[in-house]
Formats: structure tokens, sequence, C-alpha cells
């Protein structure tokens, strides 16, 4: 095990930060996605039951 002197934990700790704020953004367009699957699934439900009737 390595152990970490006072720059190695700095850059350590930009690197923890920099993971965190890249998975957000991932984890939002994958929200998105999901929103506008459903959506489209949901719309093209309701055209269908309105064209029917």
């Amino acid at each position: 095990m390595k152990i970490l002197d006072h720059k190695d934990s700095i850059i350590y700790h930009k690197d923890a930060i920099n993971r965190r704020l890249y998975k957000r953004p991932i984890i939002v367009e994958m929200a998105i996605h999901r929103v506008f699957c459903l959506n489209q699934t949901v719309l093209t439900q309701i055209l269908v039951q309105v064209i029917i009737f």
C-alpha cells in the first residue's frame, strides 16, 4: 500500500471531485433519455387510443 504525501493527496482529492462531477451529467443524461422514451411510448399509446375511438 502506497503512503500518499501531501501533493499526492491533493491530486487524489481533485480526481475524486472530478469523478463525482463526471458521473452527475451521465446520470442526468440517462434520466432525460428515460423520460423521453417514456413520453414517446405514452404519447404513442394515447394517439392510438384517440385514433381508434
